[in-house]
Formats: structure tokens, C-alpha cells, sequence
């Protein structure tokens, strides 16, 4: 079992492709600490990926920073705002959460995406007429 991914120094961002970090599905893990009294319990979320079990604030700086490299924050930004505008989930980490999760699968260029003619009316107009 490969170490759970923790900083952002253990991933090569120079070399990170979003399909690397796509989510597989979410991850949850309890720690304790100590015993009686002076236990202490530590939770830790995370979203497993092919490149193994990533921290969920990780994570989001990960796409960030893919997204900033292929320049397209624009785009990832967009898909944020779209769902928190939609409140598809009842909490914005959520919201959040699944928009950058869409956007590694490059949801807003699949057709067949729900969303895809609103999204694109509103975001990338340009990119409908030159289809």
C-alpha cells in the first residue's frame, strides 16, 4: 500500500497530469494519539487517485495549480462558480469538491454532460460556434 499523499512536495507538479489526479473515490481515515484521558482522535479526508490517496486541500491546490500550468484557471473557476450557483450539494466544500473533480474529467468539453450547452453559453460561447 503506497503512503498517503499529505504536501504538495510529494507530487512532481511539473510532470502532474489531471487524469493522474482524478478522482477515483473519496477516501476517510481516523488516527488516534495517546490513550484514556489524553487520547486524541484526528480525522483525515482524502480522494484516491492513480497515483494513490491524496489529501482533500492537496488535491484542490494539485488541479489548481494543472490548471494554472495549462492555463486554464478560468475554466476551473467557471466550473466552481457553477456549482455553487446550482447548490447542487448543500455545502460549498462540496460544491467545490465535485467542480474540480469535473473539471480534471474535462466534463465541459463532453457533449453528452447535462450541463454542457448552459455551461458553455455562459462560459465559452466561442467554443460552441467553432465546434
Amino acid at each position: 500500500m503506497k503512503k498517503p499523499i499529505d504536501s504538495l512536495e510529494q507530487l512532481d507538479l511539473h510532470n502532474l497530469k489531471l487524469l493522474d489526479i482524478a478522482s477515483l473515490y473519496r477516501t476517510f481515515r481516523v488516527e488516534t494519539e495517546g490513550r484514556g484521558r489524553g487520547r486524541k482522535i484526528k480525522t483525515r479526508t482524502g480522494l484516491m487517485t492513480n497515483l494513490g490517496d491524496i489529501e482533500t486541500s492537496v488535491w484542490l491546490s494539485a488541479i489548481e495549480i494543472c490548471s494554472q500550468n495549462a492555463k486554464e484557471q478560468y475554466l476551473l473557476e467557471a466550473m466552481v462558480e457553477w456549482y455553487k450557483e446550482l447548490r447542487f450539494f448543500s455545502s460549498d466544500k462540496d460544491n467545490i469538491i465535485y467542480a474540480h473533480d469535473l473539471y480534471c474529467e474535462r466534463f465541459f468539453d463532453r457533449d453528452d454532460w447535462a450541463d454542457y450547452i448552459p455551461f458553455n453559453q455562459k462560459y465559452r460561447p466561442e467554443y460552441l460556434k467553432n465546434r
